[in-house]
């Protein structure tokens, strides 16, 4: 009984041209990032006749929910013979219990179309055609939004105006090298807009940004009668003075994946706005002799938002932000315009 159920329970890829007439409307062509949901049971006679169709008709395979009688035809008289033959005698065999026979199958197969994929669980299975390709219910698969989980990148700012100061000795100038973005980006949520495209969709959650500017200048900022001031500082002993910020992000972005021949990995386009809400703000001096911080608002605007645009592939991201409005509510300190460019991990 063993034997039997070994040799002649296998698990195929139904051969499929005419989508109409295996899947109905809800089958298009895609490009495979994911194993097939289910599989359809055929027996050898049928996978080794199938090997000729195969060549004349461009290997192009689909999978289906059940293996029931019509997910196997092939309009090939003498395939859906053997086809409807096997499923009279086989109907109630379970397709779960042919560990060894997806082995033989992808001998038989594997060396002929070149791409073979077994799942682990349930043993599933499913084959691409020559192009890498697989005919699948687009309802199976769903939209996932890709968010790095860190995010490193440089602070610039832009067009700095002290139109307010009489003397500014450009307080506001900072090393773009040492001015670092941080990010941890630790809730996302994916948004689907098609049922039948889950290359498309929307992508919004939460993260935490600190922002970083450091001082080129020997020169901290203070809040005094609720407008930003420079503050002078000694230059002998100084190692650092910068102005941290960290705000609430909660992006809204549009996604597209393009898919890449011959990887299971898109290229994922992002564009879109993230929108912030502040947290808190100090500034930092280290000098020779120890450290000191002074946390108070210094007239950070308390909302922001920033046009964004994001290329992710696997695990790795490059980003761009360009921040508004200005960094200073309006005309409570210089009016100067954040941008970040950086990268994302994980």
């Amino acid at each position: 009984m063993i034997r039997i159920i070994r040799d002649t329970v296998l698990i195929i890829g139904v051969i499929a041209v005419n989508t109409s007439v295996l899947l109905g409307a809800d089958t298009k062509l895609q490009p495979v990032d994911n194993l097939a949901d289910s599989v359809v049971v055929a027996p050898r006679d049928t996978i080794l006749n199938a090997d000729d169709w195969f060549k004349k008709n461009g290997g192009v395979t689909t999978t289906t929910s059940s293996p029931s009688k019509e997910s196997v035809k092939t309009n090939e008289p003498e395939i859906d013979k053997l086809s409807d033959e096997w499923f009279k005698d086989n109907s109630s065999k379970s397709s779960t219990k042919t560990n060894k026979g997806l082995h033989e199958i992808s001998d038989d197969l594997g060396g002929v179309y070149g791409d073979l994929n077994v799942a682990v669980n349930d043993f599933k299975i499913s084959f691409m055609d020559m192009n890498g390709f697989l005919m699948k219910k687009s309802s199976k698969e769903e939209f996932e939004a890709r968010w790095s989980l860190i995010d490193i990148g440089l602070n610039t700012l832009n067009n700095t105006s002290y139109g307010m100061y009489p003397v500014s000795n450009d307080f506001m100038d900072i090393d773009n090298n040492k001015s670092i973005e941080f990010a941890i980006n630790f809730c996302k949520l994916s948004i689907g807009l098609s049922r039948f495209n889950p290359r498309i969709g929307l992508m919004t959650g939460l993260g935490i940004t600190w922002n970083n500017y450091r001082f080129n200048q020997p020169y901290t900022i203070k809040d005094e009668n609720g407008m930003v001031q420079p503050l002078a500082l000694d230059d002998d002993g100084l190692i650092k003075s910068k102005l941290v910020s960290s705000y609430l992000s909660i992006p809204l972005m549009f996604q597209y994946k393009l898919r890449i021949p011959n990887s299971m990995t898109p290229i994922v386009f992002s564009a879109g706005v993230t929108g912030e809400i502040k947290l808190g703000s100090h500034t930092k001096i280290k000098t020779s002799s120890g450290k000191q911080k002074d946390h108070d608002d210094f007239q950070l605007v308390p909302f922001r938002y920033s046009y964004t645009g994001r290329i992710s592939y696997g695990l790795i991201s490059v980003y761009f932000k360009y921040y508004q409005p200005n960094l200073f509510q309006s005309d409570k300190g210089p009016q100067t315009t954040p941008m970040t460019f950086g990268i994302g991990l994980f």
